[in-house]
């Protein structure tokens, strides 16, 4: 029987799901992709034993093959497992660069392709932050030739493209040597904060508190300036890493001017 995304699917249903754990998973996810409620130690694990019919491939055929994957799989946990190798092989050229073996700057030119391809099965948070996690970090190494794309997605009919425009800015900002200027990140924020999807909304909050992290200063003026156009779901998100005081001076200042703009418009 050749391998391929049913294979993959039929290995995730042999492993080990807590009773209940499905049912919860599809509510906490809000996802329409069949899944099995596995644990995401479960799914490493999986993982990291390998596939043995896929040993003998280079590289680029597991690319292939895992991409094949995340586009045909039925279970969200196959989904995964692609996701895991994407990463395992960043990791890989990480290490050849760190033996000089390849260029720094060259880590991700080879998954770019890929990762841009996944975003258009996405459907749920999970999937989504892991992909932003490989293309922030890609975005990082060469922002000249790929923040482009997200400037596109920026302004993509297709809610989880926009979601990915703002979350790939920094995904985490300390995980970020050169971070993006805020020059660059708060423009394409700024185009979505009235976005009415609500994963999109979170990433604004998401991605405002990173964009304070990396840049305070700018950020918190940005806040200011537009802190009564924020939704209660992006003001959560962006503020929550803020000082105590900081945050009650901005809740303060978000009221006033809603309530300013629900007088006027009234």
């Amino acid at each position: 029987m050749k391998f391929n995304a049913r294979s993959i699917d039929s290995e995730m249903r042999k492993l080990p799901a807590k009773a209940g754990a499905a049912a919860f998973l599809r509510g906490y996810l809000n996802t329409e992709i069949k899944l099995l409620g596995l644990s995401v130690p479960t799914q490493r694990d999986r993982f990291k034993r390998g596939y043995a019919k896929l040993a003998a491939l280079t590289t680029e055929e597991k690319a292939m093959f895992w991409l094949s994957v995340w586009t045909k799989a039925e279970l969200f946990e196959s989904m995964s497992q692609a996701i895991l190798f994407f990463e395992s092989w960043a990791k890989e050229r990480a290490r050849l660069a760190r033996k000089e073996e390849i260029k720094h700057t060259e880590i991700y030119r080879p998954l770019w392709p890929y990762l841009t391809k996944m975003v258009a099965r996405i459907d749920n948070w999970a999937h989504s932050d892991g992909i932003s996690s490989l293309l922030s970090a890609a975005v990082e190494e060469n922002p000249k030739l790929r923040f482009q794309t997200l400037a596109k997605w920026n302004q993509d009919r297709r809610p989880w493209y926009r979601r990915q425009s703002i979350v790939s800015l920094h995904y985490y900002a300390r995980q970020r040597e050169k971070p993006l200027s805020a020059t660059k990140t708060l423009p394409l924020i700024r185009r979505l904060i009235h976005d009415e999807h609500f994963y999109v909304q979170r990433g604004v909050g998401w991605a405002l508190r990173e964009s304070y992290n990396a840049e305070p200063t700018v950020t918190l003026g940005f806040l200011e300036r537009h802190i009564g156009e924020l939704s209660a779901i992006a003001f959560s998100a962006a503020t929550e890493k803020l000082t105590p005081k900081k945050k009650a001076a901005l809740k303060k200042l978000r009221g006033e001017r809603r309530r300013k703009r629900s007088f006027t418009t009234s």
